[in-house]
């Protein structure tokens, strides 16, 4: 990795956060919607 690279990292790593958490909230919300059907059933 160069030097020039690191100074976008940080910004890099918020946005990748932010993409990680939004993707784990609906995968979330989709296994709760499932396992909510499952008991139904």
């Amino acid at each position: 990795m160069s030097s020039s690279s690191s100074v976008a990292s940080p910004k890099l790593l918020a946005d990748f956060l932010i993409i990680d958490v939004n993707q784990f909230r609906t995968s979330a919300m989709f296994f709760l919607a499932a396992f909510s059907l499952k008991k139904l059933k």
